[in-house]
């Protein structure tokens, strides 16, 4: 066999829409953002992580070995931070002792930090991890797995949130939720990227505090111009969901900066009778739409506000560092 036969590229990623190994990198191969608080170790331990991914361009089934690898730093993470908070690990303790399961350690950990969700997410973590440590049979499915690799970085930094900054940052979201009152129950029109897009609801999801600002992400949910019929096709218009700082209260709404374009967006209550008929059509259509429908239309919004929500907490979510911490 010759040797450059393993470095060529694998073609079922050209296949997939990503002809190059730059468009496969970007894409595939997430950069390493962590906060200040993530150990070192961390650090170094998904450098190999993403080895293994960017070297998936050569041999499809490589991505789910890279995924396993990422599941053993998020293991060994939580037993890290249980040493942090001074649970026993059981081993070092009393000779015949053993170490707790790795639920049983997700458990304790959880009940000394501040972090929202927490639990439901590492304990969602663990499922992947034993599904992969003990597959009935060989499978690969690289497009769903990419689902979970972002999210899993995520949840490595929010395992290292200092419990003192994530009850602040529960706090913001919390004044975030109140300051958005004025909006609530409101047709709205968001300014955005020059253009106005018609919304029912605005919603803060999460907030952080990174370099010396907080930062908040925040869905907006469109008004549908021709609900019956995107109801019964499942035709339906994305949701926008955005990363925002400095924001505040303005007459008739609110307004922030983008983070990706460093614009200003407004959030303005909006009183048009055109628009409100487009609206009531809406509600009227959601109100006499089949139960499937509903549901399946709510199940498309959650996920691809889900799916850009965990997208931004990486991108501007994990910026700060130790030090921003000491002086604030």
């Amino acid at each position: 066999m010759k040797v450059i036969k393993w470095f060529e590229a694998d073609k079922t990623w050209a296949i997939l829409g990503y002809p190059t190994l730059e468009a496969y990198v970007s894409y595939w191969v997430p950069e390493q953002r962590f906060h200040g608080h993530v150990p070192e170790d961390i650090h170094k331990a998904y450098r190999t992580t993403g080895y293994i991914l960017a070297n998936a361009w050569h041999h499809y089934p490589m991505y789910d070995q890279g995924l396993q690898h990422l599941l053993g730093i998020m293991e060994m993470s939580v037993k890290f931070r249980a040493e942090q908070l001074g649970i026993g690990l059981g081993s070092s303790q009393q000779e015949n002792s053993q170490p707790p399961k790795l639920a049983n350690l997700i458990d304790q950990v959880c009940r000394r930090t501040q972090a929202k969700d927490l639990k439901q997410k590492l304990h969602w973590a663990r499922k992947i991890r034993n599904y992969h440590a003990h597959p009935e049979r060989y499978s690969f499915a690289p497009v769903a797995i990419r689902q979970a690799v972002i999210p899993l970085l995520n949840l490595l930094n929010e395992l290292f949130i200092d419990a003192t900054l994530a009850l602040q940052a529960e706090q913001y979201l919390n004044w975030l939720t109140q300051l958005g009152n004025v909006l609530r129950g409101k047709l709205l029109i968001l300014k955005y990227q020059g253009l106005r897009y018609l919304m029912h609801q605005a919603e803060p999801l999460r907030a952080f505090h990174s370099t010396e600002q907080w930062r908040s992400i925040w869905a907006f949910h469109p008004v549908l111009p021709q609900a019956q019929q995107a109801l019964s096709q499942h035709r339906y218009l994305l949701p926008i969901v955005l990363c925002f700082s400095n924001v505040e209260k303005l007459t008739g709404g609110l307004q922030a900066r983008n983070m990706a374009t460093g614009e200003i967006v407004r959030m303005l209550v909006n009183e048009d009778p055109r628009n409100q008929a487009v609206w009531s059509a809406h509600q009227q259509a959601w109100r006499q739409a089949k139960r499937i429908n509903q549901w399946l239309y709510s199940s498309s919004q959650r996920s691809d506000v889900l799916g850009a929500q965990h997208k931004l907490e990486h991108e501007f979510g994990w910026g700060y560092a130790y030090t921003d911490l000491l002086h604030r």
